[in-house]
């Protein structure tokens, strides 16, 4: 608000005059009022707290190092370890049903001539008639 202000007074004063220079033309749709000053403390204060967070952020990543070592050792007792490979067993397991069962309904899909889409395979119903 106040660098458009300074920059009009600025052109006003080296013309001498009040006709438009090259710049002028990029300012004259703005109004200079309470609202724009409002909107240019709100604007600058969202973009300062940006930049200001994302420089703490970046400053303090090295902190988080530690997290990431967390999962690399192993610490589960023999027992988790068969319930996890029992519960990976079981998930293969449904995974090769699931796979099974939809190769199964694409080819009767196929075979009795439904097709892939939803659109009936061109065979349509009629209301009022025996036509399939």
């Amino acid at each position: 608000h106040g660098t458009v202000k300074s920059i009009q007074a600025r052109i006003m004063k080296n013309t001498g005059t009040t006709t438009k220079t090259k710049i002028a033309p990029l300012f004259e749709h703005l109004k200079l009022n309470a609202n724009t000053a409002f909107l240019s403390v709100m604007l600058g204060a969202s973009l300062g707290a940006f930049i200001l967070s994302s420089t703490a952020g970046k400053n303090s990543v090295h902190k988080m190092h530690h997290v990431f070592e967390v999962g690399k050792v192993d610490t589960s007792t023999p027992y988790q370890k068969s319930i996890n490979d029992a519960k990976l067993e079981e998930e293969h397991r449904e995974r090769k049903e699931r796979v099974l069962s939809r190769r199964k309904t694409l080819h009767d899909n196929l075979i009795h001539g439904q097709g892939l889409t939803d659109s009936h395979g061109g065979n349509w119903t009629y209301q009022g008639s025996d036509k399939n």
